[in-house]
């Protein structure tokens, strides 16, 4: 049974069904960042325009791109980590002038960042603009990094940001 839906699909009014958590097995969480950024979890980080929330999410991918310890951590060679792949889709900034130059001063690794630029059903479709990508659901967005990193594994897929504006937008058009 998927989780959410009625054990039938058809019109049948549906029940609230529910389990007591007596039983449910603790597991241990897999972080990406300690205390901050769990692996395989939807992690959302807000704030008012202009707030610095695109240089954070670079200075993110830096770390993970390269293996470079997180903030708190000490810079020694027992710290550093095995360098992993981030997929990026942006929307407000132009990536030529704006994300590409960001990454690199933040030390990313430009080889383990993957822009994702268009969506195609099957390899001979022809592929849906990031315009159309954008206005999917969450669920449609996990299926897709999940198809992605079944063929090409990833840490982190970043969405920067949702809401499609700005001189970047021009391109989705």
């Amino acid at each position: 049974m998927k989780r959410g839906y009625a054990p039938d699909a058809s019109t049948a009014p549906r029940q609230l069904m529910g389990r007591s958590l007596a039983g449910v097995a603790i597991h241990a969480i897999e972080w990406l960042w300690v205390g901050w950024i769990p692996k395989g979890y939807i992690t959302l980080l807000a704030g008012e325009t202009g707030a610095g929330k695109s240089t954070v999410l670079a200075d993110i991918t830096a770390r993970i791109t390269t293996g470079a310890p997180w903030p708190g951590e000490y810079d020694c060679p027992s710290n550093w980590r095995r360098p992993e792949r981030v997929l990026w889709l942006g929307s407000e900034d132009s990536i030529e002038e704006m994300t590409v130059p960001r990454l690199l001063a933040c030390g990313a690794n430009p080889a383990n960042v993957v822009e994702i630029q268009a969506l195609c059903r099957t390899a001979s479709a022809i592929p849906s603009p990031c315009k159309t990508i954008l206005k999917q659901s969450v669920k449609c967005w996990l299926m897709l990094g999940m198809s992605i990193t079944a063929r090409s594994p990833c840490s982190l897929l970043t969405l920067s940001p949702v809401i499609c504006r700005g001189k970047a937008a021009q391109r989705w058009t």
